[in-house]
């Protein structure tokens, strides 16, 4: 039975994970076509110089990260890697999941480019590929609850909901909330501002407020994964760090996760994306703020995860963000009132949209606990309000999200 600590503070031993070091960077390496079956996605093949202090640069300079499915593949290809090529920095061993995922570090960007190509060719089948950055996605006005059309509930029971992100604060908003948290960060890693994953976390499972403001899940247990550390001004990430984090909320039988982050993505990303998938969990990630123009964005861009744009209260896109077929539903992410330490703060982003949508799963479980993921995704699409062009579009997904079997009211489609 699920029974943590309240606060859980783990981290990996000092020698895994090290400070981003500076590098001389080329300008240019072509990216390695994907193999059948990956999903496609921009590759941040060369980072620009001064990477390390760039919070732009979407991989950790000079490394490669590799996925084996077992220890033996592991150790095989290890003891093979050219002498003085590289050094292993990190592996994560995923207990849950199965396999391992194994971080190597090179001198210079371009080292570790060569290594790349090295390693598709001696290892085909093994997925590999440069370290992903991933950051956060991240101003009272209470309308996100009547534009769902959400009904006033008690609290949701029995039902466990995973977040990935920035630490989360003490608030009183939190007081009697089921909030565990658990720290992936090396101890030599400033944690970033617990700004972001404390509203996440208040929108998701905050109790109820004397001005209205509840958690759309009110009573679930919250299972939060610190993953973000600070590098200059960004809150940052990378692919190993996410795929421990996954891998514990996966063990501890979270139904649904809410992955408010986004990046480049990288082909081990992508299986453990999958292997989620596989085990049945729903998968929620921000769409993405990169702006009409923007590039895909992942995890929101990898088949089967519920991708979520943002709309304002009167039912209009968000202005940055980002466009796209993948994109699956949309949800309020304007403007959004949440509790801090003062008197509350206002947020914007599809990383709070995300929330909202990963906590409607969660309610919708709770009653329907026989739900496949593929079938929430489909209740949620289907009572969805259509505020696009008709049927699914790049800008809205399916529509705003509506409580399932609830007639949408608030904005009118705008057909």
């Amino acid at each position: 039975m699920f029974a943590p600590a309240p606060i859980t503070s783990v981290t990996p031993p000092p020698a895994l994970i090290r400070p981003v070091e500076p590098s001389n960077l080329p300008t240019s390496v072509a990216p390695t076509p994907e193999p059948p079956g990956v999903a496609t996605h921009p590759h941040a093949s060369a980072p620009p110089k001064n990477a390390s202090k760039n919070p732009a640069v979407t991989v950790e300079p000079g490394q490669v990260v590799l996925f084996f499915a077992t220890d033996a593949e592991a150790e095989r290809a290890l003891a093979a890697l050219p002498p003085g090529s590289a050094r292993v920095v990190d592996r994560a061993r995923l207990a849950t999941l199965g396999g391992q995922v194994v971080t190597l570090k090179s001198a210079s960007h371009a080292d570790a480019a060569r290594l790349q190509e090295q390693l598709r060719l001696r290892l085909p089948d093994t997925p590999s590929d440069f370290h992903s950055r991933y950051t956060a996605f991240g101003a009272t006005r209470l309308y996100h609850a009547a534009q769902m059309r959400l009904p006033p509930q008690d609290p949701v029971a029995n039902i466990r909901i995973g977040m990935v992100d920035t630490a989360v604060s003490d608030l009183p908003a939190f007081k009697g909330a089921k909030l565990f948290r658990r720290r992936f960060l090396a101890p030599d890693e400033r944690d970033a501002s617990a700004g972001h994953g404390t509203a996440t976390a208040a929108l998701l499972v905050a109790e109820s407020m004397p001005n209205g403001f509840s958690g759309v899940a009110r009573g679930a247990t919250l299972l939060a994964a610190n993953v973000f550390h600070q590098v200059d001004d960004a809150a940052v990430t990378n692919t190993a760090s996410l795929a421990r984090a996954l891998d514990w909320l996966a063990e501890e039988n979270t139904r649904v996760i809410n992955l408010s982050l986004g990046g480049s993505g990288d082909r081990i990303m992508a299986e453990i994306v999958r292997r989620l998938l596989d085990r049945g969990i729903v998968l929620v990630a921000a769409g993405g703020n990169g702006g009409p123009e923007g590039t895909p964005v992942f995890p929101a861009a990898y088949p089967g995860v519920i991708a979520v744009a943002a709309v304002d209260a009167s039912g209009q896109a968000y202005a940055n963000g980002t466009r796209g077929a993948y994109l699956a539903i949309a949800a309020p992410g304007v403007d959004l009132w949440v509790p801090d330490s003062e008197v509350g703060r206002y947020v914007t982003g599809t990383s709070h949209a995300a929330a909202l949508v990963a906590g409607v799963a969660a309610r919708l479980i709770a009653q329907h606990r026989e739900l496949t993921a593929s079938q929430v995704r489909e209740h949620l699409c289907r009572s969805a309000l259509d505020l696009g062009p008709p049927g699914t579009d790049s800008v809205f997904g399916c529509g705003l999200l509506q409580w399932p079997a609830s007639s949408p009211i608030m904005v009118e489609s705008r057909r």
